[in-house]
Order: C-alpha cells, then structure tokens, then sequence
C-alpha cells in the first residue's frame, strides 16, 4: 500500500491519531483499506461501553471518543472530525434535530446513525441528507451495515 489515494489515507490516519495496528497481511493485500472512526453519544454509560467494546471488535472501525450530551458531542465531533457518529435518538434531554444541525454545521464531513428504541420516522424539521435510522431491535449486524453504508455515502473533506 504504498503511495495512492489509500496511501495517504493511512498515512494521514497516523499522524493523526498515532500507528495503526497490524491488520494483517490480509489487508495489506487490498487495493484500499479503510478505516470507519466513529463518535458515540449514546445512553445509558453501560450501554455505550458495551456497544464501544463489540465495536472494537471490528477491524475496520476504530471509536475516537464516546460522550454523554450533546454539547460534548458537537465539541468532539468539532475536533476529531469522525466519519460517523452514532447518536441515541431517545436519550435524555436530547433535542434529536438540533443536535444534527449543529453536527452537520461544526462537523460537515462526519456522517450521522441514528439509534431509535423503534424505527421511528425522523422529526419534520430534520432536513437534506436524512441521518440513517437504526432501530436498537434490529441486532448489530444491522448497525454494522449502516455505519458502513453511510461512510461511503459521500466522499468526505480530506
């Protein structure tokens, strides 16, 4: 993987954020290997550190930051630039649309899952590119796809 487009994406995901772990010769074999960083604002704390812990498991995703409101969140999301964050469309005190509008305005590049108790329809006021929905019953599997979905869904801000 030397030079090219997949090149710099490494090389520029070490500077940033310190040595990437060996993937194996398996992935050094690949045209591009990618890796999805990821934000989570979900609650309740237990919750979020067992989805972070199975999301390690993961080869090509690595979790940035975890926060437990929404301020925190747009903060982080502000200075890591992920390329998606997970957010828990019914925590606490959350204002679902506002916190996607101020994720959108202070994160552009960063693309937004949400978690739903059901998978309920997006309040009126959210607007251009809809947030993916994934409803917490549709198992991790279905969580996995979607972040993956929406990493490639627009090319982000290098």
């Amino acid at each position: 993987m030397s030079g090219g487009r997949c090149g710099r994406l490494l090389q520029k995901d070490q500077a940033e954020f310190g040595p990437l772990p060996d993937f194996g010769q398996h992935a050094r074999d690949q045209e591009c290997f990618q890796v999805i960083t990821l934000l989570l604002l979900e609650y309740p704390p237990l919750i979020r550190r067992a989805l972070v812990a199975r999301l390690l498991l993961e080869s090509d995703l690595r979790v940035l930051a975890e926060a437990d409101h929404a301020p925190d969140a747009v903060r982080r999301a502000q200075a890591l630039r992920p390329d998606v964050v997970l957010l828990d469309a019914q925590m606490p005190n959350l204002d679902v649309s506002e916190t996607v509008r101020q994720l959108r305005a202070r994160s552009p590049s960063s693309r937004i899952v949400l978690l739903s108790l059901d998978s309920c329809p997006l309040p009126k006021d959210v607007d251009g590119d809809a947030p993916l929905v994934v409803g917490k019953h549709e198992g991790f599997e279905a969580l996995l796809t979607a972040i993956r979905a929406v990493s490639r869904r627009m090319p982000r801000a290098e």
